[in-house]
Order: structure tokens, then sequence, then C-alpha cells
């Protein structure tokens, strides 16, 4: 039985239900012990693929809940339609700018750039639905940031979308850079950033809007984050990636220049 066979959940019956339950604690548990290990899964067994988004994100808080370390904030792909991917991240892969990251301990295969959203006060559950400008007001600082990405499957294997997605969508680390509190006249859409890995350079002027970062911000904070009792004070949510480049060599350095939102290095070990 896959995860997520599409029938409402009345329809479902009690046995069902706990096959289900059984399969995401599976699948869960084999991408933890992956993470803790290094060692590369060569899949998962066909009873614990997602079959469905909602399926992905059971995995997704079954991941977190076995971890036992709580969130340090989200990931979300604004600028992506009215319902974007998103996962939780795990506090422990939180860093600074300036930090080291191990390649090999993280299981890293691409690194990018992104804009980091701080949140400088709680937005808990309530029944009423925060507004984009309640959101708004609720941010502390934007930061540059750079996501680091990695698989605990084989990388020669196909792994399907929404096995990724119940990865935690591949996250493996959040590199953040210092705050910049007053960003709000900078053109977010145009915001240049040039990346750097060892001698490679990619650069890009495009990207989600301020807008774009709000709907995505608010409908995260009125939706998933709810179960997680919202955004908290000091997370930091990264919003999309700008640009990307495969991660690089250890002794290597990553470093992104955001303009007017400032840089961030992360070398590799």
């Amino acid at each position: 039985m896959a995860l997520g066979h599409g029938l409402p959940e009345f329809q479902i019956t009690a046995g069902e239900r706990t096959l289900i339950e059984k399969c995401v604690a599976a699948a869960a548990k084999n991408l933890l012990s992956a993470r803790h290990s290094g060692f590369h899964l060569e899949g998962l067994a066909d009873d614990f693929v997602p079959e469905s988004i909602e399926a992905a994100y059971r995995v997704q808080d079954k991941l977190i809940e076995l971890g036992e370390e709580g969130i340090g904030g989200w990931k979300v792909a604004a600028g992506t339609g009215p319902e974007p991917l998103c996962s939780p991240i795990f506090a422990s892969v939180y860093r600074r700018g300036s930090d080291v990251l191990s390649v090999a301990g993280a299981m890293a295969t691409l690194v990018e750039a992104e804009v980091g959203v701080r949140f400088g006060i709680d937005l808990p559950p309530r029944d009423t639905p925060y507004s984009q400008q309640q959101v708004q007001s609720a941010i502390a600082a934007l930061h540059p940031s750079l996501e680091i990405l990695g698989t605990r499957f084989n990388p020669k294997l196909e792994v399907p979308r929404l096995t990724v997605i119940a990865d935690l969508q591949n996250n493996s680390g959040v590199a953040v850079g210092a705050a910049k509190e007053n960003w709000q006249d900078i053109d977010l859409s145009r915001l240049g950033i040039t990346l750097r890995i060892g001698s490679a350079v990619s650069t890009v002027d495009t990207g989600p809007s301020l807008a774009d970062m709000l709907e995505a911000l608010t409908w995260l904070a009125n939706g998933r984050a709810r179960d997680y009792g919202g955004f908290k004070a000091g997370q930091v949510v990264i919003t999309g990636s700008r640009i990307n480049a495969p991660i690089g060599r250890p002794g290597e350095t990553v470093s992104a220049d955001f303009g007017a939102l400032g840089a961030i290095s992360l070398r590799l070990v």
C-alpha cells in the first residue's frame, strides 16, 4: 500500500489508517537514519513511497517529530503560485555566514542563494487568518542566505519528486548572513546576486518580489506553520532559490554578494 491513495479521510478504514501511519513512520525513520549516518539509501521500499503532496508532508512532520530537536525555520518557494511547496527545517542545520560546512557530512550537492526572512515576534495559530500587512509587520530583518541541498539517496538514482519533498525538499543546511533591518526600499524583484564557488561565477538580477514573498509567508503562517505553533521570533524562513550551482569541493569557499542586502560566505571542508 503506497502512501496517499487519494481517498477522503472519512473513506479510510481504521486498519488502512494504521497501515498508512506505519508507512509514514518507516519512511521518516529511513530518512532520519540516512541524515544521521551519512550513508546514502538505495531507495525507499514501495510501501513507503508518497503518492500525494499530503502524504509527503506527513512524512516531513514525522521526520521532524522523530528528530526531537524542533525547527529553526522554514523553506517556501515564493512566487510559484497560491500554494507553494514548503518544508520545516531542522534547527541544527542553521549556521552563520563565515562558518564552515562539511560537504560529506551534509551529503551536499547544490547551493542556492536565497533571501532569508527573520521574524521578530511570534505569529501563533489563531482563528482569524493573518493578513499580509500583519506578517510584514512581524519581520525583524532580511538576511542574505545560502541553502545547502543534499540527497539521502544514491546520487545515481532518479528519486521521485514526492520523495524529495518528503525529505524536506533535500534541505541539508542554511547559512544566514548579517541582518539587513532597513530593507523596505530594496526592490527585491531586481536584486542582483553574484554567486562564487571556487573560481566559478554565476549572476542573476531577477527573483521573487516583496509581494511574492509576503503572499507565500502569509499562506504558510495561516497553513502548515500552524501545526508547529506558528512562526516564532528568531526563526528564519528562506524564500526560494534565486540562483544555484553545484556545491564545490572541500577547500573552496562559497560566497554570494546580494548587493544592497549584503553578502555571505561559507568555507567548505
